[in-house]
């Protein structure tokens, strides 16, 4: 119920609460002329006083019940929001390539834990996929060595990333099996390979509320 309308009922309540005991007063003695002694009057004062407060103090404590479950009300959903802005993530990637080692890692920087639902991978070209390891099998099988690979994928039970922490979607690692410089070559290769793709990241926060998905060109800098 808004305010306009508890507004209009009080006051149709007071309304009628006031003609009823005045009809039921004027309905008994209508028969008796209008007296000139201030002691009647004083008496239907009374009459008239004892019943219209009886019925104030049922409305008010009525209004008093009304305001005081709408003020509870408003205060438990300001104090839900504001624990859901503290809980909210941010996420952010980061591309790291040295010698022996090549990554993306998702970041997340916000005020609570970030939920991964889902990751794509998008070329130019139009083709998409849900991990790096479909992205990069074929890349894998076509080089001349063998890394180690490490690739996320979303729903795994490292979907939700802390406050403050990082997953990695994609960790390639040099293979002591391989020559050093093969690798550096094929983690060359690959940085171009893969700044051809789009990162589309979509999650939630811990009250699986939507925010806004990440999304972001792979964009590996040269050493």
């Amino acid at each position: 119920m808004n305010l306009k309308t508890s507004i209009i009922l009080l006051s149709s309540i007071l309304l009628s609460s006031v003609i009823i005991t005045v009809g039921i007063y004027f309905l008994n003695f209508k028969t008796s002329s209008i007296s000139n002694d201030p002691e009647n009057w004083a008496q239907f004062g009374d009459y008239f006083g004892s019943i219209i407060n009886s019925i104030l103090g049922i409305l008010n404590l009525f209004v008093l019940t009304y305001l005081t479950v709408k003020i509870v009300t408003v205060e438990d959903e300001r104090n839900r929001w504001t624990l859901q802005e503290l809980a909210r993530p941010y996420g952010y990637l980061e591309f790291n390539s040295d010698f022996e080692i090549l990554e993306i890692n998702l970041n997340n920087c916000g005020l609570g834990p970030m939920i991964v639902t889902n990751i794509m991978i998008k070329k130019n070209n139009g083709e998409e996929y849900s991990n790096f390891y479909d992205v990069l099998k074929n890349f894998i099988i076509d080089s001349n060595v063998n890394p180690k690979i490490y690739t996320y994928h979303a729903g795994a039970t490292s979907g939700a990333i802390a406050k403050d922490k990082s997953t990695f979607l994609v960790k390639i690692i040099y293979n002591l099996e391989d020559d050093l410089q093969d690798f550096k070559q094929f983690r060359s290769d690959c940085e171009d390979f893969l700044n051809d793709f789009i990162i589309e990241i979509q999650y939630e926060d811990m009250y699986s509320r939507k925010m806004q998905d990440l999304k972001e060109q792979i964009d590996f800098p040269k050493l």
